[in-house]
């Protein structure tokens, strides 16, 4: 299971629940894989902004999956998905 949480910059509620969810999980009841991404668009959280690339200016989820030699954002959707399927995350 693949948990994200800021992908934009003042998503605070998310961020701060996926905190808590790594927090209360237990380990021991847990049969298979959970990843937890608690802040997905690292430079927009630091600047306090909204979901844009400051590169591009494009948003995060109007570049899914990406491109790898793309833009600021459609470079981090592509690491993305790529490192969750190498996992097996994504099918």
């Amino acid at each position: 299971m693949l948990i994200t949480a800021g992908i934009h910059g003042a998503e605070y509620v998310g961020i701060q629940s996926s905190i808590e969810l790594a927090e209360h999980l237990k380990i021991e009841k847990i049969v298979g894989t959970i990843v937890i991404i608690k802040v997905v668009n690292r430079q927009a959280f630091e600047m306090r902004s909204g979901s844009e690339g400051f590169e591009d200016g494009v948003k995060l989820k109007q570049s899914i999956s990406g491109e790898r030699k793309g833009s600021q954002m459609e470079r981090l959707a592509y690491a993305i998905e790529k490192n969750c399927s190498l996992c097996g995350l994504l099918y």
